[in-house]
């Protein structure tokens, strides 16, 4: 009757240092995710030094600058700047076509007789 209870009470003891040792891992992954977490933050800038930054202004795309050169207020500039916007956009109708016709492209028998 003794050995059970000494079996017994070696069971509680391992299942303590267990428990502590799990609570022990669990706040050191916390203290560790905390302490990234603090070293990944960026500071904020102050007006001052984002003023002494240099900024580059975006460069247009080659169609955008031919489409906004010569525009013009009468109904004849109007008439060609629609015209011009019709054929861009018949024009990538085009390559939608070419591009669902290669989507949809069959593989063709490539057994050798």
């Amino acid at each position: 009757m003794n050995r059970d209870k000494s079996k017994q009470g070696i069971s509680i003891l391992v299942v303590v240092l267990c428990v502590a040792i799990l609570a022990v891992a669990g706040g050191f992954a916390v203290y560790k995710m905390k302490k990234n977490t603090t070293t990944l933050m960026v500071p904020q800038e102050t007006p001052a030094t984002s003023m002494a930054k240099t900024t580059e202004t975006p460069q247009a795309s080659p169609t955008a600058a031919a489409m906004t050169a010569t525009t013009g207020n009468t109904d004849t500039d109007l008439d060609k700047d629609s015209a011009d916007v019709t054929t861009k956009l018949n024009g990538l109708s085009t390559d939608s076509t070419s591009i669902d016709q290669g989507l949809n492209d069959q593989q063709g028998n490539l057994s050798e007789n």
